[in-house]
């Protein structure tokens, strides 16, 4: 991951950074990342659960709520000269809008908004879950190897 920042998290610090174009967000054993079409997410244990939005008649997208077993842990990397941010900040990163959110001492936010996909609207990102929504009637794969998941959005 090439100019990866370091963001305030719980026990320690995520990296965020682009690599082939994709928003790659890591920490201590886990690492999520996003493109257009798909959401990778490599976490020891993950519920699952998609919700419709809107009525019957007028869908308005579906919500995904990726809940973690065990709270995401960030990590303690060496001092190397990267950026550390541990306030309100928002950046363009490749195509996607970074958007982090400090809550209180222990819990932070990563929205993460693709700036031209047709697919979802906005995903967010805390150490105890990953919402994401989609834009109307797309339709969701989910596929796991291991303990890693990929979300197809089609």
């Amino acid at each position: 991951m090439k100019d990866a920042v370091l963001l305030k998290w719980w026990k320690g610090y995520v990296r965020l950074g682009v690599d082939d174009g994709d928003i790659v967000i890591s920490g201590r054993d886990w690492e999520v990342a996003f493109s257009n079409r798909e959401i990778y997410l490599d976490v020891p244990k993950i519920t699952i659960s998609e919700y419709p939005l809107g009525s019957q008649k007028r869908p308005s997208g579906k919500s995904v709520i990726n809940r973690f077993d065990n709270r995401l842990r960030g990590d303690h990397p060496k001092e190397d000269g990267r950026i550390r941010i541990s306030s309100l900040w928002k950046d363009v990163l490749s195509s996607f809008e970074i958007r982090y959110t400090p809550l209180d001492p222990v819990e932070w936010l990563v929205t993460v908004v693709p700036l031209y996909s047709k697919v979802w609207d906005y995903a967010i990102v805390s150490s105890q879950l990953l919402l994401f929504k989609t834009i109307t009637r797309r339709k969701i794969f989910f596929h796991k190897h291991g303990k890693v998941h990929t979300i197809y959005l089609i």
